[in-house]
């Protein structure tokens, strides 16, 4: 570790803790990198013990598939020419507490029958990254956490029956919540269900971004 001298910081968050957008890791990523990038500091694989999405966020892949607990990558195809809209709710998801939960009614990932196994996993993305490419209509996108979000947040069923209705090819939740997403082939193609969503009154942040 080189002689760093003390730092003082000044952080401020535009996207809040507890979306499921790596904010927090997001966080931790950008002073990695500014260490690794100014002062020549090396973390090999123990980013990871930090967060399992720091080495993604501190990494250089636009794209990644994550294995292990993160610390593996392997880049895989942009998912570009398309639009995103991020719905921030007002409730916010702890980590922790999801991961309980879902250990409450799903088992834990040893449970034989809860899980898919790592190479049904794999097969699983590859077929939907090569469908989401394409803008293929794919539906819900399969998550784990979706199970005790529904329990804890009904109000996620009538965002994807709002991103269906107005053309997005696939939806879904980002990380363990409470962001939902639905994708659309471009950003014009967003105003549909921006305009049904922007007035419901769970909805606190709405975020359109464009590949």
């Amino acid at each position: 570790m080189p002689d760093l001298p003390a730092l003082e910081m000044d952080l401020w968050k535009q996207i809040p803790p507890g979306s499921g957008l790596g904010t927090g890791s997001g966080n931790a990523a950008a002073l990695v990198r500014w260490l690794r990038d100014r002062k020549g500091v090396a973390f090999g694989g123990s980013l990871a013990r930090i967060g399992a999405d720091v080495p993604f966020l501190a990494g250089d892949a636009r794209c990644a598939r994550g294995e292990g607990v993160g610390e593996v990558l392997i880049p895989l195809p942009d998912l570009s020419g398309c639009a995103v809209v991020l719905l921030l709710p007002r409730w916010r998801c702890d980590t922790r507490d999801m991961f309980r939960e879902l250990d409450v009614l799903c088992g834990t990932p040893s449970s034989e029958g809860s899980w898919l196994d790592e190479e049904a996993a794999r097969e699983e993305l590859d077929l939907l990254c090569g469908r989401l490419r394409k803008h293929e209509r794919v539906g819900l996108l399969p998550n784990d956490f979706l199970a005790p979000l529904r329990r804890r947040h009904p109000e996620y069923e009538r965002f994807f029956a709002a991103a269906e209705a107005t053309g997005s090819f696939a939806w879904g939740v980002s990380g363990s919540g409470s962001t939902a997403f639905a994708l659309f082939p471009a950003r014009e193609a967003t105003k549909g269900l921006c305009a049904c969503v922007e007035a419901w009154a769970w909805v606190h942040t709405l975020i359109v971004l464009e590949e």
